[in-house]
């Protein structure tokens, strides 16, 4: 036998058949850390397809008021602001019911039209259960 492996007649040789405790706790370790890197990751990206989602249905929903107003002319403001709400566009058939990323009806969608420097502006407003439009005009009205 190797003089190395003899200390005072025992056998320091070591059974390699498992992981040492630090082995294990530092596995762990790791794998919790990537694990908090993929949920942070997760969640964002499930933020940002809600944000998308939204954002498109405003961007329908003005395609909608537009489309409504160019039909309605004589509704059109001469100055001043004007309010075509969710069920005269869904009536018309303008749009379908919409609806918020979990599946339910949302609670307001509307269009206003405001005529400013001879040009008129049109702002979509949605407010479903977890999202609501941000502008102004929204807000006020």
């Amino acid at each position: 036998m190797c003089a190395l492996n003899v200390v005072k007649g025992m056998d320091l040789r070591m059974n390699n058949k498992g992981f040492t405790l630090i082995e294990l706790l530092a596995t762990i370790t790791i794998l919790a850390v990537v694990m908090g890197l993929a949920v942070v990751s997760y969640n964002g990206i499930f933020n940002k397809m809600d944000e998308t989602y939204y954002k498109t249905m405003e961007a329908n929903l003005l395609l909608a008021g537009d489309t409504y107003f160019n039909e309605h002319k004589d509704k059109l403001p001469s100055e001043g602001l004007v309010k075509v709400d969710m069920q005269e566009l869904i009536n018309g058939e303008y749009l379908t019911t919409p609806k918020s990323s979990k599946g339910s009806v949302c609670s307001k969608a509307s269009v206003y039209v405001e005529r400013k420097n001879n040009k008129y502006q049109y702002t979509a407003c949605l407010k479903c259960e977890d999202y609501e439009s941000k502008d102004n005009i929204c807000r006020n009205n």
